[in-house]
């Protein structure tokens, strides 16, 4: 089990690019965002955004008060420009991306002058993937947080070699629904690359001597997925590609070998416990998964 405030998990995004995904709205995504930054300023600058509209005061759809995002010289911000003109802040515009938004283009900038930021971020994985380009080009190295949309996690398919820390907030009335994605979300991270072309066998062969042929599936694997008779494998891009609750999965895998061709790697489970025991959430879950767990760094 990881416990922060400890510096592992700070100390394990260090110059990675972590996507922070979350298991729904106000799963507390920001807060830790918020936690982590001056985390990493102890040791560099970091690079961190959105995706889509975060950093305001209160929630668009709540009304409730979130957290605002301070921001510090020599960081690398994100945000569109209308967002960079409202912040106290002061910056250098170093990159503008299109299309223009109601609120401006995306721009790439330099903080000159610390303040608080509204970030609003790219909206499709195909602007997320150019500004992460223009980042990993020019910045090799540096830290960057990105703030996910929601429940998606399809998002973290957009990054180079990603890394993701997943967020849940666990109460009483979801607590099984929550233990289950959490596990969902271990297991589907652990499946193992499938290396096209493997010494001594032929494209399209599986790892394994003994079983059969493997089956590409060009998009998303789903309950509705009709799996060949002769298959012994099954291929994805990704993991996000994957629409099966934790049953099915399991159900899955006792009978094929599932594999993804591009893997996305989990730091951890960062979990918000309300009024629920540590003890009673820990035994909840495979002894296996817990080394995973990352408990709120306010509540500890």
């Amino acid at each position: 089990m990881i416990r922060l405030p400890d510096q592992q998990l700070q100390n394990r995004i260090q110059g990675k690019t972590v996507f922070i995904t979350g298991s729904g709205k106000n799963a507390g995504k920001t807060t830790l965002l918020k936690y982590l930054l001056p985390e990493v300023r102890k040791k560099d600058n970091p690079i961190f955004l959105s995706i889509g509209i975060d950093g305001e005061r209160t929630d668009r759809f709540y009304g409730n008060l979130k957290p605002r995002i301070r921001t510090e010289p020599g960081d690398i911000v994100v945000s569109s420009t209308g967002s960079l003109k409202a912040s106290d802040g002061n910056f250098t515009i170093l990159e503008v991306f299109p299309p223009k938004t109601a609120v401006g283009k995306i721009a790439i900038a330099e903080t000159q002058r610390g303040g608080f930021i509204e970030l609003t971020g790219p909206e499709f994985n195909v602007q997320l993937k150019g500004v992460l380009r223009w980042l990993g080009d020019r910045y090799p190295g540096r830290t960057i947080l990105i703030d996910g949309a929601i429940n998606r996690l399809t998002q973290v398919s957009t990054g180079s070699s990603p890394w993701f820390i997943h967020v849940v907030t666990i109460e009483r009335g979801n607590l099984k629904l929550r233990v289950e994605e959490i596990e969902r979300i271990i297991h589907l991270s652990r499946l193992p690359v499938y290396r096209e072309r493997m010494e001594n066998r032929g494209e399209g062969e599986s790892h394994f001597p003994d079983s059969a042929k493997i089956q590409v599936l060009p998009g998303a694997l789903t309950l509705n997925t009709e799996i060949l008779e002769d298959t012994g494998d099954i291929l994805v891009q990704d993991f996000t590609r994957i629409f099966l609750s934790l049953k099915q999965l399991n159900k899955l895998t006792k009978t094929h070998l599932l594999f993804v061709r591009d893997s996305f790697r989990l730091l951890g489970v960062q979990v918000n416990l309300k009024n629920i025991d540590q003890e009673e959430f820990f035994q909840l879950l495979p002894e296996e998964d817990r080394e995973k767990i990352v408990l709120n760094p306010y509540s500890i």
